[in-house]
């Protein structure tokens, strides 16, 4: 959500930036369906119903073979999150679309 935020931050407010770095983010994220998809398992049958499946979408096989502990570890700190504070940030992330703006980002090249 944060390369969201930068990214609003330079089409809308860009006298606010010195520098902006835009990695891991898109301008649009997923499709609508499965963030509703997402927002729905986790309101019917809660956070776990959705944590594995998470963890193999951030970690390759290999990195959660490696270092199990931390993935237990991350995987546990999701499970214990708030799901309706979840389920806001899904919703805005499937409602944000700045595909459409992104060239009115104003670049310097240093």
């Amino acid at each position: 959500m944060g390369g969201m935020i930068g990214m609003w931050l330079g089409i809308h407010a860009p006298s606010r930036l010195k520098k902006l770095v835009l990695s891991n983010t898109g301008a649009k994220i997923g499709t609508s369906e499965i963030w509703k998809s997402r927002i729905e398992t986790v309101q019917k049958s809660g956070m776990k119903s959705i944590a594995t499946g998470v963890m193999e979408r951030w970690f390759t096989p290999a990195f959660r073979a490696k270092v199990p502990g931390t993935v237990a570890q991350i995987q546990k700190t999701l499970e214990e999150t708030d799901p309706e504070g979840y389920t806001a940030c899904c919703a805005a992330v499937r409602d944000y679309d700045c595909r459409e703006q992104l060239e009115e980002i104003a670049l310097k090249l240093w």
